[in-house]
Order: C-alpha cells, then sequence, then structure tokens
C-alpha cells in the first residue's frame, strides 16, 4: 500500500498542493509552461524523496507514474512530460480542485497532510525539497490572511 499510497500523494502535490499555491484551476496551471515545469520539479523531487525512502511507486489504475514524469532515471523525455501535463490541463481545464476550492471560501485546506507530508518525510532524511516547501508556504500564507 505504500507505494499507492506515495503515487497518490505525489499526485495531489501537484493538482491540489501547487494549483493551490497559485489559485489556478488545472486548464490554467498546465497550459501554461512555468506551471508545468514547476509540476515536474514537485514530481521529480517527490520521485528522489521515494528513492531514498525505498519506495516502489504503485500506480493507481488510470493514472501515469510519477517514475516517468519527475525528472531523472527512468522519466520520460522532457517534452513528452509537458505533452501529459497539456493533456490533463486540456482535459480538466475548468477543474478548480478541492484544496483551490477550499481556498475560494476561506476555508482551511489540508495542505500539511500532502506536500507538508513531503516536506517532513524529506527533512527527516536530510533531503532538501524546495519547492514542495514553497507550496506549502504559499497556501499557508494564504490562510493566515483569512478572517478569524
Amino acid at each position: 500500500m505504500t507505494g499507492f499510497r506515495w503515487h497518490k500523494l505525489a499526485i495531489n502535490s501537484i493538482i491540489n498542493g501547487l494549483a493551490a499555491s497559485k489559485q489556478l484551476s488545472l486548464g490554467q496551471l498546465f497550459l501554461n509552461r512555468n506551471g508545468r515545469n514547476q509540476a515536474i520539479t514537485v514530481l521529480t523531487e517527490i520521485k528522489e524523496l521515494m528513492s531514498k525512502l525505498q519506495i516502489k511507486e504503485g500506480v493507481v489504475p488510470g493514472s501515469f507514474p510519477i517514475q516517468k514524469l519527475g525528472g531523472g532515471k527512468g522519466s520520460l523525455p522532457l517534452w513528452i512530460r509537458h505533452l501529459v501535463l497539456i493533456l490533463l490541463g486540456l482535459k480538466y481545464f475548468k477543474i478548480r480542485t478541492s484544496m483551490v476550492q477550499d481556498l475560494d471560501h476561506k476555508r482551511k485546506t489540508e495542505i500539511e497532510f500532502i506536500n507538508g507530508e513531503v516536506v517532513s518525510e524529506a527533512i527527516k532524511i536530510g533531503l532538501p525539497v524546495p519547492e514542495n516547501e514553497r507550496i506549502v508556504n504559499e497556501v499557508l500564507k494564504i490562510e493566515s490572511e483569512f478572517p478569524s
């Protein structure tokens, strides 16, 4: 189950965490080169963390392996990784994920259980995950501006 959990965590880190940090729909996020680059960086950090933790990815049916989308050994060519994200952006163009909707409605998110989990595990082994840290900090900053 660990491999499936980490696969799901990685996917949620980009579709929920990254999208929330920018407060964008998936189309707005993935049809933008910078958004795709950030998504690939997030997945690369998680892929490296999984490798260091010796976690073998279990791919959720109907999903795409993060081992192929993240950079490094075993990854697809960069243009194909961008194409996959563009296709996701087109398919889910108007989707504002649950975490984005939480921010829209000034509700606390589960960022600490998604990208925050990545950061927490990376800290334990001394692995830098700056993009995941940036996402957590950005979402927490947005939440801190909510009325009490």
